[in-house]
């Protein structure tokens, strides 16, 4: 383990074991930077915040990650989700891989984080995108080579648009669903699980800001769209790859979902 320093620069400790790797990343005294210079949309949200508050939240955000929520969302709420994204594509018999893969994986990731698509149709996929990309350049800024007051304020008016567009309206259905399961009149299983609503239910230990509250959402959206999307972009290049290379396996992809899953794992570890 190296350090280096100048009077400009923070210390820097170059990591180059994997022993030294595992020790850093148990200190709990320690904390990322990555995404530092894009406040205007990382600020204070989960993988930005350290120690007790980081706990707090992340603790009380897995409870939703169970293994029947999961399940849930794997056989009752994504296919129909999947079916109408792809519709477009399928109907023109053609797509661009990227886009369809961000567009994807962001529906998946809005239902996940507690954005509603009331309307559901392609020209809202689009225009959530739109701010899905904004929001991916806005937590990206240090890397940014052009004006980056200029970015940062097309990041901060796209959250507010998006806030009102987007958020606001799922806040007021979530808010009118606890008062009718306060009041008797739905049952415990019929409030979404997704991020949101954890948040909203457990509000006065929180003690969420609004603005926080929106740049939570906005950083589940982003997180689990942009990511995940590069990886199943992958998946399919290499499956793609077996048509010529090894046909047995990309029939096997069509046909057997388990291994498409290790596929996606695989495609993750690497």
């Amino acid at each position: 383990m190296s350090e280096s320093t100048s009077p400009e620069q923070p210390r820097i400790i170059t990591v180059s074991t994997y022993e030294q790797a595992r020790e850093v990343f148990r200190r709990r005294d320690l904390r990322q930077a990555l995404y530092d210079a894009g406040d205007v949309v990382m600020a204070d949200v989960l993988v930005n915040l350290h120690g007790d508050d980081h706990r707090a939240r992340r603790r009380l955000e897995n409870r939703l990650f169970r293994k029947d929520t999961h399940l849930r969302y794997e056989r009752e709420l994504f296919p129909p989700l999947l079916a109408s994204t792809l519709a477009p594509a399928v109907e023109a018999g053609t797509s661009e891989l990227v886009t369809l893969s961000h567009q994807i994986m962001m529906n998946l990731a809005a239902l996940t984080a507690g954005v509603d698509r009331p309307m559901g149709t392609a020209e809202e996929t689009l225009r959530l995108y739109a701010y899905l990309m904004t929001f991916i350049e806005g937590a990206t800024l240090a890397h940014y080579g052009g004006d980056v007051a200029a970015k940062e304020a097309q990041v901060a008016k796209a959250l507010t648009a998006f806030d009102r567009e987007f958020l606001q309206p799922s806040i007021a259905r979530r808010e009118a669903l606890l008062n009718d399961l306060g009041s008797g009149e739905i049952e415990e299983s019929d409030l979404p699980q997704d991020v949101l609503t954890t948040l909203m239910r457990n509000q006065d230990h929180l003690e969420l800001p609004d603005d926080v509250l929106l740049r939570e959402i906005c950083f589940f959206l982003l997180a689990g769209a942009h990511t995940s999307a590069t990886a199943f972009l992958r998946t399919l290049d290499q499956i793609f790859s077996y048509t010529d290379s090894e046909p047995e396996l990309a029939v096997r992809a069509r046909t057997d979902t388990q291994f498409l899953q290790r596929c996606v794992h695989e495609t993750i570890r690497l």
